[in-house]
């Protein structure tokens, strides 16, 4: 069973194995509550190593899909190959288009019993201009710091490697992809509090990476 599951298939070594998510003792049938793989404990299970996909079930944002179809589209045609690189014959498609959400309300789900609606406004982060001198912090990170980056991989995902590459950023954190990991695999790193310019990005970044050095 295992070396069909998406976890026996995947060419990841840090793939998860039977033990991660079924424990090594007190072995439970999934239809007991106490199992780390009942149906109520699995976005728990799941989380300890998708933390970005859990914090996703946790959050969900209801708004407005208003289509991007004006303006020069060439920054972000290039951010979202950064995240799909296989996906570029999708942009040659007519019908393909960018959407941009604008939240209404937020869902926050913190635990059983406890789900609370959050404004869009309350949700929403602070004026920045990040996005405009993404590409370009983009690449001085990635050509100037890339054992920094190592670093970030190694000490908050556990993730050793011989590269890694940041693929975007915003005033929460950072995204970065790893060698020897699915093109599809994001490891997120959290800045531990907003920036809103770009040498404040690259101070928490500094910030982050010397943590990680005196582990």
């Amino acid at each position: 069973l295992y070396e069909n599951s998406v976890h026996g298939r995947s060419k990841d070594p840090n793939a998860a194995t039977c033990t991660d998510c079924h424990e090594s003792h007190h072995l439970l049938r999934a239809s007991d509550p106490r199992s780390s793989v009942y149906r109520t404990n699995i976005p728990t299970t799941c989380g300890r190593c998708h933390a970005a996909e859990n914090r996703a079930y946790q959050i969900g944002v209801h708004g407005t899909a208003v289509a991007r179809v004006t303006g020069d589209l060439t920054a972000l045609r290039a951010r979202y190959l950064r995240y799909f690189p296989d996906a570029e014959h999708l942009l040659e498609l007519d019908d393909f288009t960018f959407y941009r959400l604008e939240p209404l309300q937020i869902r926050y789900i913190a635990g059983f019993a406890e789900i609370h609606w959050i404004s869009a406004t309350a949700y929403a982060p602070p004026a920045n201009a990040l996005a405009d001198c993404e590409a370009a912090l983009l690449a001085q990170t990635n050509a100037n710091h890339g054992d920094a980056l190592r670093d970030c991989c190694r000490f908050f995902h556990g993730r050793e490697t011989k590269r890694a590459v940041m693929i975007g950023l915003d005033c929460d954190g950072f995204d970065l992809r790893a060698a020897g990991t699915s093109p599809h695999a994001v490891l997120r790193v959290a800045f531990e509090h907003p920036a809103v310019t770009g040498d404040e990005a690259i101070r928490q970044l500094g910030a982050l990476a010397k943590k990680a050095r005196a582990d």
